[in-house]
């Protein structure tokens, strides 16, 4: 409901370390500095 009515959504106390969450964050800001025809690639 949350997604449908705000589009958005928080977890907590999920017990995911936070230095995995920086690295899927930074795994993110990499996938997305790549240039449009290397993504295309994932599609």
């Amino acid at each position: 409901e949350a997604c449908c009515e705000w589009g958005f959504f928080l977890v907590t106390d999920h017990g995911i370390p936070p230095e995995l969450i920086g690295r899927l964050q930074e795994a993110g800001r990499e996938f997305f500095r790549l240039p449009q025809e290397e993504k295309e690639k994932y599609a």
